[in-house]
């Protein structure tokens, strides 16, 4: 798994910028040709480019090692290039201290990274053409 991992977070970054460069009309056109016109588009215009959103599954408090079992588990958090998964520590109906995922919306590009290393599943990736924002 860890040798794959790499080229796995490598393929999920190229489906984002497959999709910047079909949003801008920049297709069927060859490697550095594609690569200078993405190189063009503005920082701002790559990071509002979104693909899907992350939500969290039903059911998922039970399934959540940082929750369920307050497991140091943040997987989710470091594998998220944009920052839009963080597990934050709240307290519960009784008062006691819990930690749980939450995605911002406004961060998320829903590029799956956070799906793919949870080893709970408990990410579910919205189509961009489901999504009401």
């Amino acid at each position: 798994y860890q040798a794959l991992k790499p080229m796995q977070d490598a393929n999920v970054a190229l489906d984002v910028k497959n999709q910047i460069l079909y949003s801008l009309n920049i297709r069927d056109l060859d490697g550095a040709e594609a690569e200078a016109q993405y190189a063009e588009v503005a920082k701002e215009e790559k990071e509002k480019t979104k693909i899907g959103l992350a939500a969290l599954v039903s059911g998922w408090e039970g399934k959540c090692l940082a929750s369920a079992e307050n497991h140091p588990c943040a997987l989710c958090e470091k594998h998220c290039a944009y920052g839009a998964v963080k597990v934050v520590e709240e307290k519960d109906k009784e008062g006691k201290k819990v930690r749980r995922p939450v995605v911002d919306a406004a961060k998320c590009v829903g590029c799956g990274a956070c799906q793919h290393v949870c080893p709970t599943a408990i990410f579910d990736i919205q189509p961009r053409q489901t999504l009401t924002l």
